[in-house]
């Protein structure tokens, strides 16, 4: 059991030892993600709390939340409103296979987001405002 804060790259050689094959850039876009928390990385390392926590919810999400980067990462008209942001997402990602949070939980995580009123924010924004909602928990 790891019981203290690793370096991310320390983080990332776990995965590996645990499943050889594991996607290197599943592993790549979750520690981008992480590095966007300030509150996640502490003198370099994350707790394994911290990155239990990451790891759970772009799991689960993967395929949402690459959608949802389609979504955030083109050039959409700026909604004004958390709401109408949340229900492009949500439209944008309907699907069967694609198990995505509940409105209620991406109103909310859209509304933790750190990006500017009226900006629409990165995947990787949005990731950490979800890890810190209770989708999951």
């Amino acid at each position: 059991m790891i019981d203290s804060p690793l370096p991310e790259k320390d983080w990332a050689q776990w995965i590996k030892l645990i499943c050889p094959d594991f996607p290197d850039d599943f592993v790549r876009r979750l520690f981008a993600a992480i590095a966007t928390d300030p509150a996640a990385i502490v003198d370099g390392r994350v707790s394994p709390a911290v990155f239990g926590r990451y790891f759970e919810v772009m799991f689960f999400y993967d395929d949402f939340l690459r959608q949802v980067d389609t979504v955030l990462g083109g050039d959409p008209a700026p909604p004004t409103a958390i709401d109408k942001l949340a229900s492009i997402i949500l439209s944008a990602c309907a699907g069967p296979k694609t198990p995505a949070p509940s409105s209620a939980i991406i109103q909310q995580a859209l509304g933790k987001t750190t990006c500017s009123e009226g900006a629409i924010p990165s995947v990787a924004e949005f990731l950490v405002a979800l890890t810190a909602t209770s989708c999951l928990k």
